[in-house]
C-alpha cells in the first residue's frame, strides 16, 4: 500500500481557519504523497472552507496525488451538497446513508 499523509480536518473550517489549514496542507503536499483526510470531527464549514477542500483537491488531482477520505461528517456532506462540491471533493457516500 502507498504511503499517505494524514490530515485532520479541524472541528471548525471557516475563514478564520483556513489559513492555518492550507499551511497544513501546503506541508502535506510537499510531502508527495497520498492525502488522507479525516474529517468526522467537522461540525462547521463554511464556504472558505470549502473553496479550499475544493481547491486542494483540484490540485491533487492536477500533480497526481490520490485523495482519500479516512473519514467524513454530516456537516461535511450537507455543505458540499448544497454548494454542489460533492464530486469535486471526490466525497464517498454520506454516513449512516
Amino acid at each position: 500500500m502507498a504511503e499517505s499523509t494524514p490530515i485532520q480536518c479541524p472541528s471548525t473550517l471557516d475563514i478564520a481557519a483556513v489559513a492555518d489549514f492550507h499551511r497544513q496542507l501546503c506541508e502535506a503536499f510537499d510531502a508527495g504523497t497520498a492525502l488522507e483526510l479525516h474529517a468526522a470531527e467537522l461540525e462547521r464549514i463554511d464556504t472558505a472552507g470549502l473553496q479550499l477542500l475544493a481547491a486542494c483537491c483540484l490540485d491533487a488531482v492536477s500533480r497526481n496525488i490520490p485523495v482519500q477520505w479516512a473519514e467524513t461528517s454530516g456537516a461535511l456532506h450537507e455543505a458540499a451538497a448544497r454548494l454542489a462540491l460533492a464530486d469535486v471533493l471526490q466525497l464517498p457516500e454520506p454516513p449512516n446513508s
